[in-house]
C-alpha cells in the first residue's frame, strides 16, 4: 500500500502538472489555430462561390441587357410591322435559368416583391434580399446557408429600369403593355427587382470539414508525442532532483540545520537553486540564534510607539473638543449680534422713513441727511445679513428650502427693490426676461439675495448716468437658466476676477474707501449659487464695465 501511495504521489508531482499545463496550452493554441483555419477555409470557399456567382450574374445581366436592347428587332418584321413574339428580357432569363437548372443543381431566376409570373415568386431569403437591395443601392446580397438537407450559396443582384424597359414597365401606370400586363409606372433608374442565384455548396463544406478533421488528428498525435518526450526529460533532469531536494528541505523545516545539499545530484537551474537554498539555510541558522533577543527588542519599541500614539490621539481629541467649543461660541455670538444689531437697525430704518416722509419739502438739506441715514442703515443691515448668512453656511446650518420659482417674478422683485437706489444715483436699471424661461425649483429668498447683491454691486460701482441691465434667458441644449447682470461701471482688472468671490476681498483699498463695502456680497452670492448646484463667473474690462454670469440647472417642477 505504501509503495502504491508513493508512486501515485510521484505521478502527481511537478512533471504531472507541467504536462497538464503543456497539454492545455498546446490544446488551446492549436484549437485557436484550428478555429482560425476553419474560418479562413470557409471564407475562401465563400469567396470562390462568390466569384463564380459574380461571373454567372454578369452573364445573366448581359443576356437581360441584350434582350432589352433588341426588343424592336424581335417584335418587328423586315417591313416594320409590329408582331409581339412573347419573348422579352424576363422570359429569356427565366428560360435560360430553367435550362441551367436542368443540367446542374444551380437555380437562376428574376424576382421581386410583386411578380408577373408565379415562377418568379420570391422565397423568404429572396424577400429579405429584395428589401435589402431596394434600401441599399449598389450593394449585393449573399449568404452561405442551409436549404433543407444541403448547404447552398445564395446570391442576389439588383435590377434597375433602363430606357429599353419603359415599354413594359414605364408610364402611364396601369396601361396594358404588349405582353398583356399593366405597366408599373416606373422611370429610368428605379429599382426593378433582382436576379437570384442558388449554388449547391455541399462539396465546399465537406472539403472544409475534411481538412479540419485531418488537422485535428494531426494535432492529437503531435500532442501525445510532445507530451511523452517532455515527461521523459522532466523525470530525468528535474523531478528526481527536486524529490531529493524536497526531503532535505523538510529536514530544515524540522529544525535540522546540518543538512548537506551538495549531495543532491542536479543540473542547470536546479543546481543553482540547491546552492542558493544551502546559503539561505546557513543564514537562517545564524539568524535563529539571535531571533529571540531581536523579537524582545522590537516588542519594546512597539509598546513605546503605541504609548506615543495613544498620547497623540488624546491630544487630538482634546483639540477637536476645543475647536468645536470655539465654533459653537462663534455661532452663539453671531446669533446674538444678529438679534441685537438688526433690531435697532430696523427701528432706525423705520424712523428714518417716517421722518423722510414728514420732512419739509423746502428743506432740501434735511431731506438729504435723512436719505443718507436711511441708505446707510439699509446698507449696514445688508452687511449684517451677509455676515450671518455666511456664518450659517460655514457652520452647515443653512439649507435650501425648495419651492417653485418664476424668474419673471424674481426679476420684478429685484427691480422693485433696487429702483430707488438706482434713481438716487441717476442710473438706468432695466430688466429683460425671455418668455421661454421655464419654471424651476430653488430657494426664492436665497436666489433673490444673489440677484440683489449682484445688482446692488453693479449700481454701487457705476457712475451717475450709467446703466445696469438684468437679462435672464434659457439654454435648452444645456437645460439651464442663465442670468446676466451687466453694468457700465469701473470694471475689474483681469487678474482680480477670481479673487473678488473670496470673503472680505475687493479690487483694492482705494475702491473700498471710495465706494464702501466689506467684500462679502459676492462671496455670499457664490455660496448660495453653489447650494443650487450652479456656477457664477464674471467678465470685465477696466473702465468699460462688468458682466456677472449665473448659470442654474433647471429642476423639474
Amino acid at each position: 500500500m505504501s509503495v502504491f501511495k508513493k508512486t501515485t504521489l510521484h505521478k502527481r508531482g511537478l512533471s504531472f502538472y507541467l504536462m497538464i499545463a503543456i497539454v492545455v496550452t498546446v490544446s488551446v493554441i492549436m484549437g485557436i489555430k484550428g478555429v482560425w483555419d476553419y474560418s479562413n477555409q470557409r471564407k475562401w470557399a465563400e469567396q470562390e462561390m462568390l466569384d463564380k456567382a459574380l461571373i454567372i450574374m454578369a452573364q445573366q445581366e448581359a443576356i437581360w441587357e441584350f434582350m432589352s436592347r433588341n426588343q424592336d428587332l424581335i417584335n418587328y418584321d423586315g417591313e416594320g410591322n409590329f408582331e409581339y413574339k412573347y419573348l422579352n428580357c424576363s422570359t429569356a432569363v427565366m428560360s435560360i435559368g430553367t435550362m441551367v437548372s436542368r443540367d446542374t443543381d444551380y437555380v437562376i431566376k428574376s424576382t421581386n416583391l410583386e411578380t408577373r409570373s408565379v415562377l418568379n415568386t420570391p422565397d423568404d431569403f429572396e424577400t429579405d434580399g429584395v428589401l435589402y437591395l431596394k434600401n441599399n443601392p449598389g450593394k449585393d446580397y449573399w449568404s452561405l446557408t442551409d436549404d433543407g438537407e444541403e448547404s447552398v450559396f445564395r446570391y442576389m443582384a439588383s435590377l434597375y429600369i433602363t430606357k429599353d424597359c419603359l415599354s413594359c414597365h414605364g408610364m402611364p401606370k396601369g396601361e396594358i403593355d404588349v405582353s398583356g400586363f399593366p405597366k408599373d409606372g416606373l422611370v429610368v433608374g428605379d429599382f426593378a427587382g433582382a436576379i437570384s442565384l442558388k449554388i449547391p455548396a455541399d462539396s465546399y463544406v465537406k472539403n472544409v470539414n475534411s481538412n479540419m478533421l485531418s488537422n485535428v488528428v494531426f494535432i492529437i498525435a503531435l500532442l501525445l508525442i510532445f507530451t511523452l518526450v517532455v515527461r521523459i526529460f522532466m523525470n530525468k533532469l528535474v523531478t528526481n532532483s527536486l524529490g531529493k531536494f524536497e526531503q532535505a528541505a523538510m529536514k530544515v523545516g524540522r529544525g535540522e540545520w546540518d543538512v548537506d545539499f551538495a549531495e543532491i545530484p542536479a543540473k542547470g537551474e536546479v543546481k543553482r537553486l540547491v546552492s542558493c537554498f544551502q546559503d539561505m539555510t546557513d543564514q537562517l541558522k545564524s539568524l535563529y540564534d539571535d531571533l529571540e533577543s531581536e523579537v524582545e527588542k522590537r516588542t519594546g519599541q512597539l509598546k513605546e510607539a503605541n504609548a506615543t500614539l495613544e498620547y497623540q490621539q488624546a491630544q487630538l481629541l482634546e483639540m477637536n473638543a476645543r475647536i468645536q467649543g470655539i465654533s459653537d461660541y462663534k455661532s452663539d455670538v453671531l446669533a446674538v449680534m444678529g438679534h441685537e444689531l438688526r433690531t435697532p437697525l430696523a427701528s432706525i430704518i423705520a424712523f428714518a422713513e417716517v421722518a423722510l416722509h414728514n420732512a419739509d419739502d423746502n428743506d432740501a438739506e434735511q431731506k438729504q441727511h435723512l436719505q443718507d441715514i436711511l441708505a446707510n442703515a439699509k446698507r449696514l443691515l445688508r452687511l449684517i445679513n451677509n455676515v450671518l448668512d455666511l456664518a450659517k453656511i460655514e457652520a452647515g446650518k443653512e439649507e435650501v428650502h425648495w419651492d417653485i420659482i418664476d424668474m419673471h417674478d424674481l426679476a420684478a422683485s429685484t427691480e422693485n427693490t433696487m429702483t430707488s437706489l438706482a434713481i438716487n444715483k441717476n442710473i438706468v436699471l432695466s430688466t429683460k426676461v425671455f418668455p421661454d424661461v421655464p419654471l424651476t425649483q430653488g430657494d426664492p429668498e436665497k436666489l433673490a439675495s444673489v440677484l440683489n447683491n449682484l445688482v446692488g454691486n453693479a449700481i454701487k460701482y457705476t457712475q451717475p448716468g450709467g446703466q445696469v441691465e438684468i437679462t435672464i434667458f434659457f439654454e435648452a441644449s444645456e437645460n439651464r437658466i442663465v442670468i446676466w447682470v451687466e453694468d457700465t461701471g469701473i470694471g475689474i482688472p483681469q487678474e482680480k476676477t477670481e479673487q473678488i468671490f473670496e470673503r472680505f476681498t475687493q479690487v483694492d483699498n482705494s475702491v473700498s474707501r471710495r465706494y464702501g463695502g466689506t467684500g462679502l456680497g459676492l462671496a455670499l452670492a457664490r455660496e448660495l449659487v453653489l447650494m443650487h448646484e450652479g456656477t457664477i463667473s464674471v467678465q470685465s474690462k477696466v473702465g468699460e464695465g462688468s458682466k456677472f454670469i449665473v448659470m442654474l440647472p433647471v429642476w423639474e417642477v
